[in-house]
């Protein structure tokens, strides 16, 4: 989903889903057709088929014309699994993401929309898209409204978020709790900085942690050393013929890029990475059997080796 630019209109959940099923029903459809089918004004179908474009769910083809695209059906299935579609799809949609992001870190809904818009280079967010994304999110349950009106995290994401705080053990199966906990970790700026396939490739490490610590392992080393690889570019550091996260790091502080310290605490990421990486040690020449105590801790010290670098190479900060 692109997010530049982006204009959203308001409407309820159920309304967008009820014309979007309207298209899958007919296969194609204009707004004014699937406005006929769905029983509503075409205007109303009109900005409903350009928030569900944006979505994912829809397409538009020849002329006026949408067709449904999402590999998931709407026709013929219950309400409950409709919205539960809309809010996977709310969940991965980056500037509802950073939001929550920030109304995570206890910024009221003013700041986390102005903060969020600037992380994400369009200060029109604020005004086109974000107010809308909040209301679809109390819609679907993800945000709630207190008592007094403000903006919130919903009580049960609350809960989630708390718990994978204080123990990495839980079972992780929600990718967009996860996003949200690696941003709190990270730094927001520093998880924005990541491109999609190191959030994923973190956020898999999460999900395979207890049951596939090798796994997690090797996810989270291909991680950290494509950040790695990220701060060298943006640098001007040629690493293109270093191998592993150990040589980049090295090259990085042979520059000056990040501190002598944090090569030696990238080594130690690497180390585990290598032995995630390859089977039978050279050593013993057996295999290292991995615990998920082992994914969890090396996970979570990932996390802060590479916030310290992010501070220290944009911020200059001196920070573990």
């Amino acid at each position: 989903m692109s997010f530049i630019g982006l204009k959203l209109y308001p409407m309820p959940v159920d309304t967008i889903l009820r014309i979007t099923e309207a298209v899958d029903f007919l296969g194609t459809a204009s707004s004014e057709k699937a406005a006929k089918f769905a029983g509503v004004g075409s205007t109303t179908a009109y900005k409903a088929l350009l928030n569900a474009s944006h979505l994912g769910l829809v397409k538009k083809i020849s002329g006026e014309n949408y067709t449904y695209v999402h590999m998931n059906p709407l026709k013929g299935t219950p309400p409950a699994e409709k919205r539960r579609l809309f809010q996977l799809l709310l969940q991965v949609c980056r500037p509802f993401e950073v939001l929550c992001q920030f109304l995570s870190y206890g910024d009221d809904e003013s700041a986390a929309m102005r903060k969020a818009s600037v992380v994400l280079g369009d200060n029109n967010l604020v005004k086109n898209a974000l107010p809308v994304l909040s209301k679809w999110g109390v819609d679907i349950g993800i945000l709630a409204r207190d008592k007094t009106g403000a903006l919130r995290l919903a009580e049960t994401l609350k809960e989630e978020l708390k718990a994978i705080s204080q123990a990495l053990e839980i079972k992780l199966g929600n990718e967009f709790e996860i996003g949200l906990y690696l941003g709190r970790r990270l730094t927001a700026q520093c998880y924005e900085f990541l491109k999609i396939p190191e959030r994923q490739r973190l956020t898999q490490a999460f999900i395979d942690s207890e049951q596939h610590p090798e796994k997690s392992c090797e996810e989270n080393g291909k991680a950290f050393e494509n950040f790695l690889r990220l701060i060298a570019k943006m640098k001007g550091v040629d690493v293109s013929r270093r191998n592993g996260i150990g040589q980049v790091a090295e090259e990085l502080a042979k520059y000056g890029v990040i501190h002598k310290k944090h090569k030696n605490m990238c080594l130690a990421v690497g180390a585990v990475r290598t032995v995630s990486a390859h089977d039978r040690d050279k050593v013993s020449n057996i295999p290292w059997t991995k615990t998920p105590e082992m994914a969890h801790a090396v996970l979570s010290y990932s996390l802060s080796v590479m916030r310290s670098i992010y501070l220290w190479v944009f911020e200059g900060k001196q920070e573990l």
